[in-house]
Formats: structure tokens, sequence, C-alpha cells
């Protein structure tokens, strides 16, 4: 799910559990250009949180 929000191009960041944030760069092999868009962010304990572009930006 992650994954594929970073995928999204609308969206500019995705913040995360820092826990989270490490384990997806375990896992992620090869395939590691969407990760920028994961941001560990301590206050996102048991959520993630998108921030997306505005319109015309």
């Amino acid at each position: 799910m992650i994954k594929l929000a970073a995928e999204d191009n609308d969206v500019t960041r995705i913040f995360v559990n820092p826990a989270i944030k490490q384990q997806l760069c375990l896992d992620a092999g090869t395939d590691r250009d969407w990760l920028r868009k994961v941001r560990p962010w301590f206050q996102h304990r048991a959520h993630m949180a998108r921030s997306s572009a505005l319109p015309g930006e």
C-alpha cells in the first residue's frame, strides 16, 4: 500500500514511523526509487500520512 501511494505522481511525501521506513528499505531490493517519497516521522506511530501536490504545482 505504501509503495503504491509513493508511485502515485500526485503524492509528494509519505510519512511513516521510522521502524516502518527501515523495514521498507530492507525489503526493497533494487527497486528503491519510490522510497525517496517515504519519510520517517516519529509522530506517525500507528498510521501513515500522505502529502499531495496542489493543483497547478
